[in-house]
């Protein structure tokens, strides 16, 4: 089973304030424990999002300053899968799934800032980490068949270098 979708992901480090951006979401799974409407998946949800600000001050000094984040996230999560999607076969409308794993994060971002009086620079940091991944949602039967709109949160908890919290939200259709 496959899904694609828009994602927000939103990650807090211990020494700066929470950053979000917002991307795209490709979410193959393989199903296997199939049982009626229950079913064990192993799914590797690749995600890419960007983000960014940009302000500008005129008074009596110029200044311009912005940045541009980007992050990627891939987990690999095992889910129980109950209900709408669990199996093709399934024959309820709603479903709902719960699992964890393990994922790797990284988020870059690039800044820049320049005023009246010359000064100008530009600065990159990025930074990848690993860990414990868990997630939750529901999955609403549209049309025929398995075609499905799934809703889904995650929560990261990073155990690198810079250990940030990564929470994921997100909406996939799937097929």
């Amino acid at each position: 089973m496959h899904g694609v979708g828009m994602v927000v992901m939103v990650d807090k480090m211990p020494f700066r304030d929470a950053t979000s951006s917002f991307g795209f979401t490709y979410s193959p799974r393989l199903n296997f424990l199939e049982n009626g409407n229950t079913s064990l998946s192993v799914g590797l949800p690749l995600s890419a999002a960007l983000g960014g600000s940009y302000n500008v001050h005129y008074g009596s000094y110029y200044e311009e300053e912005g940045n541009i984040r980007y992050s990627f996230n891939a987990p690999v999560i095992v889910n129980f899968n109950y209900g709408k999607g669990a199996t093709r076969n399934a024959d309820k409308r709603l479903g709902f799934f719960v699992g964890g794993g393990y994922a790797y994060y990284y988020s870059g971002q690039t800044e820049f800032y320049s005023d009246d009086e010359s000064a100008e620079f530009n600065y990159h940091r990025g930074s990848g980490t690993t860990g414990p991944v868990g997630n939750a949602g529901m999955r609403i039967g549209v049309g025929r068949r398995t075609h499905n709109i799934e809703i889904k949160f995650s929560y990261m908890k990073g155990l690198g270098d810079f250990r940030p919290d990564v929470y994921t939200f997100a909406t996939l259709f799937n097929f």
